[in-house]
């Protein structure tokens, strides 16, 4: 795990006595460090003041990740964009035609050419590929039929279901996985944090299945409810990717490589496993002469003038991905931030300590230990809050300093970098993203949109409905219209389409 996000989370898992009398509980994995560490029912606080005490028998802790899907996956086209790579949004893909030549033979020929349609101008461009790699997820069935229609799916979407809860029902520094009544788990996490609509029913079976460890939790204290779509690569024998229960299908990813037509699928697979996937995909690529690795030498382009941000030493051989190499932007100098150990057997050998420190934001903030020195110096060098720098290292790594110097500019409508000053930059009261980080997503992450920032580069939307709408919208409003120039009127359509964005997250039944 490669971003300050990802760095540390404590999770724990419980165990419960079920209503039969046996012992129920999760299966446990030591992901990171350390042995497993039990846990006696009445020994932690944390779990007699938050648990139903008359289930539980007692738990075991270990550490794991957390991350913010949507910035992680930014961060990947960010570095893909470092080495070369042309990285668009707001672009669909909407035909694909073969062009023979037919003076050309062998792999030269015919081309792809690729239809693309530009949301923000609705204007079309076609783009000439020689191989194509569909990765696009719970998509890769439409794409593959642009070329042949009579495709089978190999895709078997399955939906997952998410709510936002009231942080007393969840520790700040520690997560849990309950047991569900149907031989799954629900994770319970404390989490800073284009979603289809969820069903009702899966809310209330979170619900009822978190009811009976953490008390009566009722249906209006949900703030906010979203789902997203797994694209589960469906099994040889479905082969219309219908048939049958997600639940059986197994979360590996699978490649099929039409060498004939030179375009590669990969379906399945899930954010734990992207490198392996990646490292896959581009291995197939180059075995099955898709692409010609002898002439993917890229030229590396310096970024923010710092050398930071570029690895010069991976160049393609002719065998194999380099992922394994590769350090995403935001994370290559991150290691000055964090008293991280520089290798995983020295983590394993000594722990994070399981104490923790309370910041003056008055959090108790597990993910900040690892950088919590280095976040104390900045925020003292630059007069700076210290939650604000927190909140900048966990979300964009050895970037940091670009935020502070975006701060420091914003000194016209905030005269003074004070404590005071940043809380009324405040996006939203309770979270601590300010008018800097949508400054900075317009100047660095193509941040285009209002709905861009407030499910994309930022959580707004999965934290607070309420709060986006009532604060955020017309913050973000204020902020991108003098980034990008808008006039009053794309400012008003701007607003009207994230209202209706955030109606999706809505937390009614």
């Amino acid at each position: 795990v490669t971003l300050a996000k990802a760095l540390w989370s404590l999770a724990s898992n419980t165990i419960f006595k079920s209503d039969n009398g046996k012992t129920s509980s999760s299966t446990t994995f030591d992901v990171f460090c350390g042995s497993v560490t039990h846990v006696a029912a009445t020994a932690s606080s944390f779990i007699t003041s938050i648990l139903s005490s008359s289930r539980l028998l007692g738990a075991v802790t270990y550490f794991d990740g957390q991350h913010h899907d949507a910035r992680l996956c930014l961060h990947v086209a960010i570095t893909a964009g470092t080495y070369g790579a042309a990285c668009v949004n707001h672009c669909r893909l909407t035909g694909i035609k073969t062009l023979k030549n037919p003076h050309a033979t062998g792999p030269d020929d015919f081309v792809h050419a690729c239809t693309i349609k530009d949301s923000l101008t609705n204007t079309t461009k076609t783009i000439y590929a020689k191989s194509i790699v569909n990765a696009t997820g719970p998509f890769s069935d439409a794409v593959r039929k642009l070329i042949d229609e009579k495709h089978s799916n190999k895709v078997r979407p399955s939906h997952g279901t998410h709510i936002t809860l009231p942080p007393k029902y969840a520790p700040k520094d520690r997560a849990m996985l309950i047991p569900s009544n149907d031989g799954r788990v629900i994770f319970c996490i404390s989490y800073l944090e284009e979603s289809p609509k969820a069903p009702e029913k899966d809310v209330e079976f979170i619900l009822n299945n978190l009811r009976p460890h953490l008390g009566p939790i009722e249906r209006s204290e949900v703030v906010s409810v979203w789902c997203g779509i797994r694209p589960l690569a469906a099994p040889e024998t479905a082969h219309d990717g219908s048939s049958g229960s997600s639940q059986s299908i197994v979360r590996e990813h699978s490649i099929h490589a039409d060498v004939k037509g030179r375009i590669l699928s990969i379906t399945g697979g899930k954010w734990t496993t992207y490198r392996k996937m990646a490292h896959d995909a581009v291995t197939v690529l180059i075995e099955q002469g898709m692409v010609d690795a002898t002439k993917l030498m890229w030229n590396v382009p310096e970024i923010d003038n710092t050398t930071s941000n570029v690895q010069p030493e991976l160049l393609l051989d002719d065998s194999e991905s380099l992922t394994a190499k590769m350090v995403l932007f935001g994370a290559r100098s991150l290691r000055q931030y964090t008293t991280l150990p520089a290798t995983l057997a020295a983590v394993s050998a000594s722990p994070v300590s399981s104490s923790s420190s309370s910041f003056p934001d008055g959090n108790n903030n597990k993910f900040a230990l690892p950088y919590l020195e280095a976040a104390k110096k900045l925020a003292a060098a630059n007069q700076m809050p210290l939650w604000v720098i927190l909140h900048w290292i966990q979300t964009y790594g050895d970037k940091v300093e670009v935020l502070i110097q975006i701060a420091k500019g914003e000194k016209d409508q905030h005269p003074a970098a004070t404590a005071s000053s940043f809380e009324k930059r405040r996006v939203c009261p309770s979270l601590p993203t300010v008018t800097a980080d949508i400054r900075y997503s317009c100047r660095y992450e193509s941040c285009e949109r209002i709905q861009d920032f407030i499910a994309r580069r930022s959580a707004l939307a999965f934290l607070s409905v309420e709060e986006t709408k009532e604060f955020g919208i017309k913050k973000v409003a204020e902020v991108m219209a003098e980034e990008k120039g808008w006039n009053a009127a794309t400012r008003e359509a701007e607003v009207a389409d994230a209202i209706s964005y955030l109606d999706t997250f809505e937390a009614k039944p």
